[in-house]
């Protein structure tokens, strides 16, 4: 059995969307598991409207936990023996639940699977987004990605799954592992990922599953609190050397994923804002220089731009190729 397990705090505004693509999935036999860690908005009303559907399991921290503790009790509680997490702000292709069990049954031996996702807006609703997905439905063609190819990706597109919504995992990693680290409080989803990856066999999946969507709420939050995330995300970089010395998989993705991928994301957000709160900009540059050194985390964000400019140009030389073959 798969398990979907959902921590919500205040997700009023998408969390129709997010409950309604997981009910709606093409393979229907799962269980859901909804935690709510206290929100103080009218999410609770919302979820409650579902919970007369039998796979729902819905549950109320008594005091606010944190996101990766709330999603360590859903796990605990889980019945199935694969874990799909799911976030309250993006929305589940219909295929994904079936593209994500077909992968654990063809590839026994792979523990971790990601997919890959396509980006939408606040504006985005479900209704037209299945629509457009049922408009678009031939063209899936489902490719697996073995640790290499994955590398690669993240190396061309400075992308890591580090989000929570493209994975899902058997439950025995995340015994094995003991669960998300609780100390943590935005880093914990790459933090797990990268000790997955040492002691799990990882897949990727080429094929589209989520809708991840961007809205302003991200951004502010990013602004408010990026110094104590870099603080945090430098830490799990550090510790993970420390105590994987010997582990080359994981001390090399490790730095690379430093170099590569979340200091160009904290340069970017800098720049992002500039415009718009300069102050603040300054200030979360001066916590990058701390962190990584200004000169260093320069060199890492243009080399980052440079890469993803390539990779851009390399898939169009590709669909290129494709549309000749054809």
């Amino acid at each position: 059995m798969i398990s979907v397990v959902l921590p919500v705090y205040n997700g009023v505004e998408f969390l129709n969307d997010a409950i309604q693509s997981v009910l709606h999935q093409e393979f229907a036999e799962f269980e859901f598991i909804i935690i709510d860690d206290c929100s103080t908005d009218h999410s609770i009303e919302i979820i409650q409207k579902y919970t007369s559907d039998p796979r729902i399991h819905f549950a109320q921290n008594k005091e606010n936990k944190g996101l990766f503790a709330t999603l360590n009790k859903a796990i605990s509680i889980a019945s199935g023996s694969f874990i799909k997490v799911w976030s309250q702000d993006d929305i589940m292709m219909p295929n994904c639940l079936s593209v994500f069990l077909s992968a654990q049954q063809s590839q026994p031996n792979h523990s971790f699977i990601w997919s890959q996702s396509e980006q939408i807006s606040s504006d985005d609703d479900y209704d037209s987004l299945i629509r457009q997905y049922s408009a678009h439905k031939e063209g899936l063609k489902p490719e697996l990605w073995d640790l290499p190819k994955v590398v690669r990706h993240f190396l061309f597109c400075g992308n890591l799954h580090g989000n929570i919504s493209l994975f899902g995992f058997r439950k025995k990693v995340w015994e094995e592992l003991n669960g998300f680290d609780q100390t943590l409080v935005y880093s914990g989803d790459i933090e797990f990922t990268l000790r997955a990856i040492d002691m799990a066999s990882p897949i990727c999946i080429a094929e589209k599953t989520v809708w991840l969507r961007g809205h302003p709420g991200q951004l502010s939050r990013s602004v408010k609190h990026l110094s104590f995330e870099l603080h945090e995300t430098s830490l799990v970089q550090e510790r993970l050397r420390k105590k994987h010395c010997s582990s080359t998989n994981l001390t090399w993705f490790a730095i690379k994923c430093e170099r590569h991928i979340r200091t160009p994301y904290f340069v970017s957000n800098a720049l992002l804002v500039a415009r718009k709160a300069p102050l603040q900009a300054i200030h979360m540059l001066n916590s990058i220089s701390s962190e990584y050194g200004m000169i260093r985390a320069l060199i890492y964000w243009s080399h980052s731009k440079i890469r993803r400019v390539l990779g851009m140009q390399k898939m169009v030389e590709l669909n290129e190729e494709k549309k000749k073959v054809h």
